[in-house]
């Protein structure tokens, strides 16, 4: 995969707007929480639900001198944020670094309803606010590692500084190749600054209201992520919003047609292999479509039931790329015609015979999926082995 600053100039011009944002969020988030004026009664209302490192620090020591409902204070925001990067794993178990996964856009929403909960809470000034805004950045920080291969940390600033001072370093003794990587991290850098800032002159003037504004922020970054996958993975609006824009998830059939006929499966299988350069089976699903859609294709599709769909999706499909690729068994499988068994298993056959020369580690698979499609369809196999399809 190509790193951000090889991708088009729109793609990087987004993804390292959207992390100044988060990083912003993050930023605001943690100075209303440690500005001490949600609820300035209570003694100590106040903690990191960014970055916690410190936390673990506070926490062994309200231990040492048994205060224990402060140790309980930090080791639930520590595992707020823990919990809150595990539920962005869970929803995109297979991330692909600098790709955008079919399932951003809902985990941002996510964020925002544990975001809406935590300003909620604020009003009643029982620290559980804390706890629901540290999982909310938890989500985000867990969503924007996984994209940028953790050069994109928005909401901690330990690493960047780091890396800040090591790329400064290279810079002062002529090494000039990690300068991009150095203005996105002074970018971000100064963004949690800038929120930090903002969080407290906002906490002082609206107090427990202010974790409000979080709120809204969380779902503008949520609306934008799910129309940017609108836009150029070229799917619904619904679809985007909970991940179902990917075809081998979302549609049991595709149907091509092209002046009122539909286009033959291996014609089809063809303009798959023509995109796939690597040969690794695996095309970007919106050039797929823009080669359908050049060739005067057009695309009918049909979806799964809400229950196939779930099932897809938890299972993966069988594909290890959580993002917008079509792998070709799953291109093979939309638009291969089920009414005809003889073309099913012959499809099939070219599909796994290729994948079995190339030496696909998945190549048993294939062969028992050869023969399970042979025998539904009632057509005798040929002799299949180890080493190749055979006649």
């Amino acid at each position: 995969m190509k790193p951000l600053r090889q991708r088009n100039p729109r793609e990087y011009a987004f993804v390292v707007s959207l992390g100044m944002a988060c990083a912003f969020v993050a930023g605001y988030t943690n100075g209303v929480c440690l500005g001490g004026f949600i609820d300035p009664d209570l003694n100590n209302a106040r903690q990191t639900v960014a970055g916690v490192t410190g936390a673990y620090t506070a926490a062994a020591i309200e231990l040492a001198d048994g205060n224990l409902s402060e140790y309980r204070l930090m080791v639930g925001t520590i595992l707020s944020v823990m919990g809150g990067s595990c539920i962005s794993s869970v929803l995109n178990p297979r991330p692909v670094a600098f790709e955008l996964s079919p399932s951003y856009g809902g985990t941002f929403m996510i964020a925002t309803v544990f975001s809406l909960i935590g300003s909620l809470e604020a009003l009643h000034n029982n620290r559980r606010e804390f706890f629901f805004t540290a999982v909310s950045n938890g989500i985000m920080n867990g969503v924007s590692s996984m994209y940028s291969a953790n050069l994109l940390r928005t909401t901690h600033l330990t690493g960047t500084t780091t890396d800040i001072g090591l790329f400064l370093g290279q810079w002062l003794r002529g090494n000039r190749t990690n300068n991009w990587k150095l203005y996105i991290l002074s970018g971000l850098a100064t963004s949690f600054w800038l929120g930090s800032y903002g969080g407290y002159e906002a906490s002082k003037a609206t107090r427990e209201y202010s974790l409000l504004f979080a709120t809204v922020f969380f779902f503008v970054l949520g609306m934008t992520v799910t129309l940017y996958i609108c836009i150029v993975q070229k799917v619904g609006f619904f679809d985007a919003l909970f991940g179902l824009g990917k075809m081998g998830n979302t549609y049991t059939k595709v149907i091509v047609t092209r002046n009122g006929e539909e286009v033959p499966a291996e014609e089809l299988l063809d303009v798959y292999d023509e995109l796939d350069d690597l040969r690794d089976g695996h095309v970007k699903q919106a050039a797929l479509v823009e080669a359908l859609a050049s060739k005067d294709m057009k695309i009918e599709k049909r979806r799964k039931t809400a229950k196939e769909i779930l099932s897809a999706i938890i299972k993966g499909n069988r594909d290890q790329y959580g993002d917008f690729t079509v792998s070709r068994d799953d291109w093979d499988a939309l638009v291969s015609t089920a009414a005809d068994p003889a073309m099913s298993y012959a499809m099939a056959r070219r599909t796994h015979s290729r994948r079995i020369k190339r030496n696909d580690p998945s190549a048993r698979e294939a062969i028992a999926e050869l023969r399970r499609v042979s025998m539904i369809g009632g057509v005798v196999p040929s002799t299949v082995d180890e080493e190749g399809v055979s006649d």
